[in-house]
């Protein structure tokens, strides 16, 4: 008890005395070593910040910005730390246009892209699948699926308007699909409206020649899927299921955590970067587009399970996911009261980790991304990779029976699968006309939720 009272004494008189330069406190050295050493580490931080701050002040670098933001994240002192993170921003956003940060100039750039309320996005799509080490009978059954996914590839080109702060939004463009030297050409419309007590969503797809071909006689005469939130909402079972359920309660939480997650993702993330490397200045010529500020985001699977990892101990970050969890749970009708607890949050972000760590070796995640960002400030250019690789051997040794699946699983073999893509956003803001959805009907369309449960019954009576 009075080991824990000179503690006490000894931690509130360091951070009272606070200012930087004042030597370690030296009371009690001789009985509360660890406590001495951890002041005298937390006045090293604070003199070490203290003299990059003045230094970013003067001559604002991405150097000097990550290691102040390192060193600010292990200092104790909320009251300090939040002080030194205000004047670190503020340089920061004083000298915004002289490119000192490349994650706070993209953190920017996003922020702005939730202020479009009208574009045109052009996207493309490729796939790539391979597998290495493989036995004979895997390579037999890859050869039979490697050329219809290996020639798969998706063109998108959409516009989208929207208003009341993007609760409503048309859109209306093209989706063509490739795959084996058959292309499919499709249009789309979607109508989407969260502003009343019930959401409205309606998406349309206009069907392929290419796809009647391949569908129930039934279908083939129909030219439109439909899938209408408002029909689904209507039907007999999900009245039932949902009638006490607040819609625009439901939206509004999502909404709240979505700006609150957002806010605190933004300050995670430039710590993230500056302890590992994620952003960086790029190559314009990459997008094809030399106007255009190009940034690299690179985050190889060691990089990304560190910054999982991080986040998962990020009390505000996982604070928020709790929050909401509860405030999800409350809107059921036969809600017990019954909230997620500090406790059984922290059991199971260290169950995460747990698996993260195992699997870190069985599935591996590279991500690289080439972003552009326009004149106007607003990012309009994505090209990149996701690449996917998977080891068999690895996944069977966490089965603990890897003996008994030596017979059927070859142990040594690798599959990598690889996306492709890239983006172009375009007519930013502009005055976008968009034409109206085309008149459906049961004559002439088909209720995709209503196509599902009809094939999957008849998957099943096969």
């Amino acid at each position: 008890m009075k080991s824990k009272k000179i503690m006490a004494i000894t931690l509130a008189a360091g951070i009272f005395i606070g200012g930087v330069g004042v030597s370690p406190i030296k009371a009690f050295a001789a009985t509360e070593n660890k406590v001495q050493a951890k002041v005298s580490t937390q006045k090293e931080l604070q003199s070490k910040v203290y003299k990059l701050l003045n230094k970013i002040k003067v001559n604002p670098n991405e150097k000097d910005i990550k290691e102040a933001r390192r060193v600010i994240e292990d200092i104790d002192n909320h009251s300090y730390r939040a002080t030194c993170s205000y004047l670190l921003n503020l340089y920061i956003n004083n000298n915004i246009d002289k490119n000192v940060s490349s994650i706070d100039e993209l953190v920017n750039a996003y922020k702005m892209n939730k202020k479009i309320t009208s574009c045109e996005v052009e996207q493309n799509l490729g796939i790539k699948l391979d597998g290495k080490n493989l036995s004979k009978e895997e390579e037999k059954n890859l050869a039979q699926i490697l050329s219809i996914i290996n020639s798969l590839n998706v063109k998108t080109d959409i516009k989208t308007v929207s208003r009341d702060e993007n609760k409503k939004a048309v859109a209306e463009g093209n989706v063509k699909v490739s795959v084996n030297g058959v292309t499919m050409d499709m249009k789309v419309w979607s109508d989407v409206d969260t502003t009343g007590s019930n959401p409205k969503i309606k998406s349309i797809i206009e069907i392929p020649e290419a796809l009647k071909v391949i569908m129930p006689a039934e279908y083939k005469d129909k030219k439109y899927f439909v899938y209408d939130i408002s029909k689904i909402l209507s039907n007999s079972q999900t009245v039932e299921a949902t009638k006490m359920i607040d819609f625009q309660k439901l939206i509004n939480s999502a909404n709240n955590f979505g700006v609150s997650f957002n806010e605190s993702f933004a300050n995670f993330i430039k710590i993230a970067d500056a302890k590992y490397d994620i952003v960086s200045k790029g190559d314009a010529s990459k997008l094809g587009n030399n106007s255009v500020k190009a940034y690299k985001i690179d985050l190889n699977n060691e990089k990304l399970i560190n910054v999982i990892k991080y986040a998962l101990k990020d009390k505000k970050m996982t604070g928020l996911v709790k929050d909401y969890i509860n405030d999800i749970m409350a809107l059921d009708p036969n809600y017990s009261g019954t909230k997620v607890t500090d406790e059984q949050l922290s059991a199971a972000l260290n169950q995460t980790i747990m698996i993260l760590d195992k699997m870190k070796d069985a599935v591996q995640i590279d991500i690289s991304i080439d972003v552009g960002v326009d004149k106007s400030g607003y990012v309009s250019y994505n090209k990149g990779n996701v690449k996917f690789t998977v080891n068999v051997g690895e996944i069977s040794k966490m089965s603990g029976d890897i003996k008994a699946k030596k017979d059927v699983v070859n142990t040594n073999s690798i599959y990598t699968l690889l996306f492709n893509f890239d983006s172009n956003i375009s007519k930013i803001n502009e005055d976008i006309k968009t034409n109206p959805m085309p008149e459906v009907n049961e004559k002439n369309s088909i209720d995709y939720m209503e196509f599902v449960m009809n094939m999957a019954k008849q998957n099943s009576n096969k």
